[in-house]
């Protein structure tokens, strides 16, 4: 029992150490946060060939909207379903971006059956929320293009 009062004044030792800021005047500026996420977005996009190609069917996807919003065939909660269904597929490339680059750092060149089923997990993730998005896109444009295409045979 004692032993762990003694780990855990290692870790509370460890905590105070940190370079958090603890007073106000101390606080870090939130500018300096949002620069790091943007590099980090800029490193994912420059390094990750998957989150590449995420960005552009992101691109394709707003140019469709654009076209089928000309033919004002598009609602604005579709086009909100269609952006949040987006955002999360970025967001758990960045996250499976994230655990995969601390994995290979904790493993340090070495396979482990645990780093490898956190990877494939996190893989797994962004393959589940990549393939609902294209459902999700299916279902909103396929009825779209079928009454276009009907529009334009039958004119």
């Amino acid at each position: 029992m004692f032993k762990i009062f003694n780990f855990h004044k290692k870790i509370s030792n460890k905590v105070e150490k940190l370079p958090y800021p603890k007073t106000k005047g101390e606080r870090k500026f939130h500018h300096v946060s949002f620069k790091y996420a943007f590099n980090g977005v800029k490193w994912a996009f420059k390094t990750q060939p998957n989150f590449q190609i995420h960005t552009y069917a992101f691109t394709l996807l707003g140019i469709t909207i654009l076209f089928f919003s000309f033919f004002s065939l598009i609602e604005y909660y579709e086009i909100v379903v269609l952006m949040l269904v987006s955002a999360l597929v970025f967001a758990m490339e960045m996250v499976n971006t994230a655990i995969e680059s601390l994995s290979d750092e904790v493993a340090d060149e070495k396979y482990k059956e645990r780093i490898r089923v956190a990877k494939d997990t996190s893989s797994g993730a962004v393959l589940i929320s990549a393939a609902f998005a294209v459902l999700i896109g299916i279902i909103i444009f396929l009825p779209k293009l079928i009454l276009l295409s009907t529009l334009f045979i039958f004119r």
